[in-house]
């Protein structure tokens, strides 16, 4: 007699099946049209869209800007500071992530404000070429979705930036961070929407970039001074580190201070201080 064969189980990939695929794309695209919307609402969600590789241990690592629970949140905080404050000083102590969260910033208003103009001070340029590369890397780490479709001008294709980072909106504006160095000149120049001066108490010609980008940024732009300490000056004389001129004047020059310690790294304690002071 014939022997029944019986049937083989399925082993369609629902992913095959058409109808499943419809739903799978429907719901990325959902999510994706989320992701947007909410980078567009706060900063704080494309920042942590980004990442960043140590430069000290080649991990990669990112912002934890909407979770309470991780050591890193209190960066909310100064995000926030940011956001809500037109200029601001911080001294603080080494390794705490601000340079990347200024950075960052300067990155995401890039590309949420077409049109943009961002500067970066640093005493050297090599210094400041240092930063450009930091948010170059920030740019690259985003999803395509997160770069609101800008065409990157500036560096060209296959190159590493070097002061410069220019993107074109679709509009056809066109967003710009630049580097600069300390000169004479330093400072002076079109206005711009943020200026960031990375470890500002080692700048030399200070005092004459502070005069140049109040004039920069005016009545909107923003300024973010950022240093450890180095140095002393006379609030009497004003002779001195300028930096800790701007920091004991701070109120009177319209400047919000913020001082962020070691404590706020989420991996030192008082034991790691007491060695580090070895």
């Amino acid at each position: 007699s014939s022997q029944r064969i019986p049937n083989w189980p399925s082993t369609t990939n629902p992913v095959d099946d058409p109808a499943a695929r419809l739903a799978e794309l429907r719901l990325q695209r959902t999510r994706i049209q989320l992701q947007v919307a909410r980078a567009r609402q706060h900063p704080a969600y494309l920042l942590e869209a980004m990442s960043m590789v140590d430069e000290k241990t080649g991990e990669i690592f990112r912002f934890h800007l909407n979770d309470p629970g991780n050591g890193w949140y209190w960066q909310r905080e100064e995000l926030d500071r940011i956001l809500g404050n037109q200029k601001l000083i911080w001294l603080k102590a080494r390794q705490l992530g601000l340079t990347w969260l200024c950075a960052a910033y300067q990155m995401s208003q890039c590309l949420l404000k077409p049109g943009t103009r961002h500067l970066v001070f640093r005493q050297k340029e090599d210094d400041a070429a240092e930063i450009i590369a930091r948010q170059w890397q920030l740019f690259c780490s985003l999803p395509e979705h997160l770069r609101f479709g800008v065409e990157v001008i500036t560096p060209g294709k296959g190159f590493e930036p070097s002061l410069l980072i220019e993107l074109r909106h679709p509009d056809g504006r066109i967003s710009t961070i630049r580097g600069m160095a300390s000169t004479e000149r330093s400072g002076h120049g079109p206005t711009s929407a943020s200026v960031l001066l990375d470890e500002a108490g080692r700048i030399e010609k200070l005092a004459g970039i502070w005069t140049a980008i109040n004039a920069t940024v005016g009545v909107t732009g923003k300024v973010f001074v950022i240093s450890t300490a180095n140095g002393r000056a006379s609030a009497e004389t004003g002779e001195g580190n300028f930096y800790h001129l701007l920091w004991l004047e701070a109120e009177d020059r319209g400047l919000v201070p913020a001082f962020c310690g070691w404590q706020k790294h989420p991996d030192r304690d008082q034991d790691w201080y007491e060695h580090s002071a070895e």
